[in-house]
């Protein structure tokens, strides 16, 4: 949302139902009848958020540097993320009973 509400301030956008820059026209071909209203539509739902939860502001716990920590090794092999990327609504549930009963 953060992205498309900064869209408002595009180079050559005529801030226009119909402007032809090429993020609006990104916009209409995904289905926006009107981005520029969409757009304010984001800002506005951004700045009726708390300071907390804005994703705007950056937030100074997540800076925190740990000087115990040795640094990282320079030379390292990626794992593979075991978790699957669900590609249905069920694979994001998951049910605990008792099977016993």
């Amino acid at each position: 949302m953060v992205n498309h509400a900064e869209g408002l301030t595009n180079e050559g956008c005529s801030l226009r139902k119909n402007c032809k820059c090429t993020p609006c026209k990104t916009e209409r071909n995904r289905g926006c009848e009107n981005p520029t209203k969409c757009r304010r539509n984001a800002l506005k739902k951004l700045e009726n958020l708390k300071p907390e939860w804005d994703p705007r502001i950056p937030d100074p716990e997540a800076t925190t540097t740990y000087p115990d920590l040795p640094p990282p090794d320079i030379e390292y092999e990626k794992v593979d993320d075991p978790v699957h990327t669900p590609t249905h609504p069920h694979d994001l549930v998951r049910i605990f009973t008792d099977p016993t009963t």
